[in-house]
């Protein structure tokens, strides 16, 4: 299993090596990383752990892995719990953890 670890120097050694080229590269921030679920929402977008998730239109779930799975954790909205994985493609990404924190602020 790939760790965060290595990914990131598999990735740091690769843009060394485009640097020798001349290509331009840009810095990735380890904690703005998330882990691709291998799923997609109902519009065929990818879902990535991190992610939020709109479900049902009025349901706002954080997509995380627990217990050996990926699960939508109700942030607000009237469905109590979480979500399981099989239902994602019924659900739209809307944004994501990283770039909008205050929804976190809510859960």
């Amino acid at each position: 299993m790939t760790t965060l670890n290595s990914t990131l120097e598999i990735m740091s050694q690769y843009f060394t090596e485009q640097r020798k080229y001349g290509r331009q590269n840009v810095e990735i921030k380890p904690e703005t990383l998330g882990q691709f679920t291998g799923l997609t929402d109902k519009n065929g977008k990818e879902i990535y752990e991190g992610d939020i998730l709109l479900w049902d239109t009025d349901t706002v779930l954080r997509v995380e892995f627990k217990e050996g799975e990926y699960r939508g954790f109700q942030i607000q909205g009237p469905v109590p719990g979480n979500l399981h994985c099989y239902h994602f493609n019924t659900a739209e990404v809307v944004d994501n953890i990283h770039e909008n924190k205050d929804l976190l602020k809510s859960a």
